[in-house]
């Protein structure tokens, strides 16, 4: 065999192994590809699920709502996403007594309430202070009659935008994120402020200042404890550049649903879905045997 065949032959096996260990998802061949391609690409991801239960006279054990912050960390400042939903499963008792009352033969069992909002973040040196202005937002909501159906809906769906002025401020510690501030800008010189004063050891010492600035101003200030603490704490996570980052949203039967931040599993570095995974759109499904 000539020098040149045996090449041709080698260079058709790598490939054939290339493909045959690319088609059965395996990470370690494709880390190996995009080893170069992935340094220095990283993000962090605050993560949130609502610690309370909904009326289960309404909706299936699991329902929930879920909050995800992306932040691209590579630098003090950068770019910011805050991903916001509803996954919502009705309870079948309710939906007959829903169509029975409004003389509806069908209703779709599957909802999902969707916020989208996207714009720029800044932080200390030391990453302990993260001010995040947001300035623009999307919404909207899609049905389905089954988990497959509504992923794909929502996939497809595109919902319009309008431009917003808003910003959250988070304290991080460990593994913690912390929002102290949040607020709404009309223009330059006017902002409504909610300053969170959490304690951490009495949950009755925690409170909320209520400001109405204009400029330096401020014509209202009004201090009060009624407010959501547990809305405030997320978990904090620094993403691997090699490996796709999801969180579990919902299970049914055999039938497990994960969420996928776009921001920070769409770098060209990423894998494949785990073998077994199937995609659509940002989510996970996975049916076990």
């Amino acid at each position: 065999m000539s020098l040149k065949l045996r090449d041709n032959t080698r260079i058709h096996w790598l490939f054939c192994t290339l493909i045959f260990f690319s088609s059965l998802g395996c990470q370690s061949i494709q880390h190996f590809v995009f080893s170069d391609k992935a340094k220095g690409n990283s993000s962090s991801i605050l993560y949130f699920k609502t610690p309370r239960k909904l009326n289960t006279t309404f909706f299936k054990e699991g329902s929930s709502h879920f909050s995800f912050i992306e932040l691209e960390t590579e630098n003090t400042e950068g770019f910011a996403q805050k991903l916001e939903f509803s996954f919502l499963v009705f309870e079948p008792k309710f939906l007959k007594q829903l169509g029975d009352g409004f003389s509806l033969t069908t209703y779709e069992p599957y909802k999902i309430i969707w916020h989208k909002k996207t714009g720029k973040f800044i932080s200390t040196e030391n990453k302990k202070l993260v001010s995040i202005q947001y300035n623009s937002y999307e919404t909207g909501e899609v049905y389905a009659k089954n988990l497959t159906s509504l992923l794909t809906e929502l996939e497809n769906r595109s919902f319009s935008k309008i431009k917003i002025s808003e910003f959250e401020e988070f304290e991080l510690d460990g593994n913690t994120a912390t929002i102290i501030s949040e607020g709404i800008r009309y223009n330059s010189s006017k902002v409504y402020r909610w300053k969170h004063n959490i304690s951490g050891i009495n949950v009755f010492s925690d409170s909320t200042q209520f400001q109405n600035q204009s400029g330096s101003v401020s014509n209202l200030d009004i201090k009060s404890s009624f407010y959501d603490y547990s809305m405030l704490r997320y978990e904090w996570f620094q993403t691997d550049p090699n490996k796709l980052f999801y969180k579990p949203i919902y299970s049914e039967n055999k039938t497990n649903v994960y969420f996928v931040p776009p921001f920070s599993n769409n770098l060209s570095s990423k894998t494949k879905e785990p073998f077994g995974f199937k995609r659509i759109g940002n989510f996970l499904i996975k049916e076990e045997i």
